[in-house]
This record gives C-alpha cells, sequence and structure tokens, in this order.
C-alpha cells in the first residue's frame, strides 16, 4: 500500500461502516508503562505536566501485568454502548441513544442515567440529582474519542506513517505500519500513550480503515497493545442493546 492511500484509509476511516460490533483488549506491563510516562514527563518543562504512575493490577496472576478487556456497540449516528471490565474490578457499562444514557458499574452497584425506571422495584433505590459527579458520562462525541481504534485520523497530524506489509488479522485483510511520534506536535488523543514510545506497530485494517491492531514499544519491546478479538461491520444492532435495565439492590441516581 502507498503511503497517499494509507493516509486516505486512516482519514476515512469512521465513515466507512454504519455499524459496528467488536471486541478488544488492552494489555500494558505496569512497569515499562511507568518508564514511559516519566521519560514523557521529562521531555516538558518543569511543572508543565503530572505525572501520575499506573498501579500494578491487584487481584489478577501477575501483577505487574493490566489487562482491560472491552466491547463496543455503535449504531450510527446516534446510538452507542461500551463495556469495559477490569479484571477483580467489575464491567463499567455506558449506554447514549437518542439522549437517553445510562451508565452503570457492577462493582459498585450504581447507576448514573437520565431515564427513571419503568418498573418501580423495592430493591432500587432511587434519588435525583443535578451534578453527575460520578458517571463517566458527558457527550456521544466525547466517548467516541476514547475509543481510537475506531477513527485513527488524529495520527496523521502528529506522527510519521510507513506502510510495510500485507496480513490478516482478527480476518480482516490488513497493513502493517510503523508510526513515530513526530516531537513537539500535539496529540488529539491520550497525549501519554501516543507520545511516549519510541515507535507504534499499527494493523490497519484494508477496508474500513480502522485500528485492529496497536502497540507502543519503548528500546524494541512491545509494552502496550490493544488488539481486536472480534469485529462485525455493517450487521443491523438490536435495539435491547442500547437501553438498559438496574438489576436489584442498585442505587439509581436520576441526573436532570
Amino acid at each position: 500500500m502507498e503511503l497517499g492511500d494509507l493516509l486516505e484509509l486512516l482519514y476515512t476511516a469512521h465513515n466507512r461502516f454504519f455499524s459496528i460490533q467488536v471486541t478488544w483488549q488492552y494489555w500494558y506491563r505496569v512497569d515499562i508503562m511507568n518508564e514511559a510516562l516519566e521519560k514523557w514527563a521529562a521531555q516538558h518543562p518543569p511543572g508543565s505536566v503530572s505525572v501520575l504512575k499506573s498501579k500494578s493490577a491487584q487481584g489478577t496472576q501477575n501483577e505487574n501485568e493490566m489487562k482491560i478487556r472491552w466491547r463496543v456497540w455503535w449504531q450510527k449516528p446516534s446510538c452507542w454502548r461500551d463495556e469495559d471490565q477490569i479484571e477483580g474490578q467489575g464491567t463499567t457499562t455506558r449506554i447514549f441513544c437518542e439522549g437517553r444514557w445510562w451508565s452503570f458499574n457492577s462493582a459498585s452497584r450504581k447507576l448514573y442515567t437520565n431515564v427513571v425506571p419503568q418498573e418501580k422495584s423495592p430493591h432500587l433505590r432511587i434519588h435525583d440529582s443535578k451534578s453527575p459527579t460520578g458517571a463517566r458520562f458527558t457527550h456521544l462525541e466525547d466517548v467516541i474519542n476514547e475509543v481510537p481504534l475506531l477513527d485513527p485520523s488524529f495520527l496523521l497530524a502528529s506522527h510519521d506513517l510507513q506502510p510495510m506489509e500485507s496480513t490478516v488479522y482478527a480476518e480482516q485483510d490488513a497493513v502493517r505500519v510503523r508510526a513515530v511520534f513526530r516531537k513537539g506536535k500535539d496529540v488529539a488523543r491520550d497525549p501519554f500513550f501516543w507520545g511516549a514510545a519510541d515507535e507504534y506497530e499499527l494493523l490497519v485494517a484494508k477496508e474500513q480503515g480502522i485500528l485492529l491492531r496497536y502497540a507502543a514499544k519503548l528500546r524494541g519491546q512491545e509494552f502496550a497493545i490493544a488488539s481486536v478479538d472480534h469485529v462485525v461491520f455493517d450487521e443491523p444492532i438490536p435495539e435491547s442493546v442500547f437501553s438498559f435495565a438496574p438489576p436489584a439492590n442498585t442505587s439509581v441516581e436520576i441526573v436532570s
């Protein structure tokens, strides 16, 4: 693949499907992640960035590793659901569809929403709030921006990209790409992750342009990897996916 074709593919990725269902996992080495963070912070003037180190993954088999599993359903233009599961810390579910939204954590059993539950169960604790301090939800666009594999166009402004060989990954035709951050550039998404590594290896779907896999490297070693397990494009998603019924013993905060 020529560089010009790759740039067009990445730039138009978010327009190349009308629905997507994707499962992937994000893994990183805690110690090397912290080393990369310190390296990144040292490149900035003192006090201009804060260094918040990653903690060990308590409750996992290897406490020097962190693994997060993600699922996303996106039916354009306005319906979205994602679920992320951190080992030992429960699952967080977020749904946004045509102005309705829910944010639920299975560990805390707290639900933030702007939708009053239809069934008034005595096992639900419902109260009103005007400030959703515990909700990880703002606008649909902000949530989509948290998932760079779906819209990698931001890389065009901050990284040098080198297309390499073709391959197949997650049953999708893909091209392997080497990416290097151009120092001094602003990164639109997660500046620490996308600016701290020596280089990145990307696997880009040849037809849709999403990132099927991306890995950050330090001294030639991959220390953070996001990899797609399964993806389905352009199949209708049931409406039930984009609604939420709180389980029993849930604290429901209605946000006005």
